[in-house]
């Protein structure tokens, strides 16, 4: 991966790093959106051909970067954003089957400041996000999957293309692990992905508590797949 694309939304009046007592008006919901392989033109606020009303909207209410730089592959960028440290630091530079190391996560900071952590999406490590301070996680723990179908072959379907050295990606829904992940007919990575997440700030917005929320969608990483709806109207 050479490109990758981040938008921070922060809802509220300030942040603090007071405990738990701290009440949630004093402590905004965080919501960090991370999209693979994007370029940084791709979107319409930056110029770019593709329809995003919504996170046009966004970035022209608030701020856009004209500079950004991350490692030009994957998990080392995925690293250096969840811990504030250079990959080189939490062992992340070259390879990512072995632990985050010598860093915590956001998600790690957060909760000692008494916040809910909340992930959707990919990961890209060997880790299950809810043993490094996510409450709750739903997503792909590997780096690429089919994002119609990551696991086995359905009924009244073709065999799902997958990545030669690895048939089937392991998935994570909270503390379990699912190998292969055979979803509904109607899955597409990103819509699976972001009906989660809306779930939970359906259950967990009313509360006290504040939220952190990161999402960290695979598409448009290989393989380029999308609804054909959604193709035909850039055909």
């Amino acid at each position: 991966m050479n490109r990758i694309f981040i938008m921070i939304i922060l809802t509220g009046i300030m942040i603090s790093c007071r405990g738990p007592e701290t009440v949630k008006e004093n402590r905004p919901d965080i919501l960090l959106i991370l999209v693979d392989d994007m370029g940084w033109s791709d979107i319409g606020c930056y110029g770019g051909e593709v329809s995003t009303p919504n996170l046009d909207s966004l970035a022209y209410k608030g701020i856009r970067f004209t500079q950004f730089h991350n490692t030009s592959k994957c998990f080392p960028s995925r690293a250096c954003l969840l811990t504030g440290v250079y990959a080189q630091q939490c062992g992340y530079d070259r390879s990512y089957q072995q632990p985050i190391a010598n860093a915590v996560t956001l998600g790690e900071v957060l909760q000692t400041a008494g916040y809910r952590t909340l992930w959707s999406g990919k990961h890209h490590g060997i880790e299950n996000p809810v043993t490094r301070g996510f409450d709750r996680y739903y997503g792909l723990r590997d780096g690429a999957c089919n994002h119609f179908n990551p696991g086995i072959q359905r009924p009244g379907e073709g065999v799902p293309a997958q990545k030669p050295r690895s048939s089937y990606r392991t998935w994570c829904i909270d503390d379990s692990l699912v190998s292969p992940y055979t979803p509904p007919t109607d899955f597409y990575t990103t819509d699976y992905f972001t009906n989660h997440a809306l779930e939970w700030l359906d259950q967990y917005g009313p509360d006290s508590q504040p939220l952190f929320l990161f999402m960290a969608y695979t598409a448009p990483h290989d393989p380029l797949m999308a609804w054909p709806e959604d193709i035909d109207k850039y055909r």
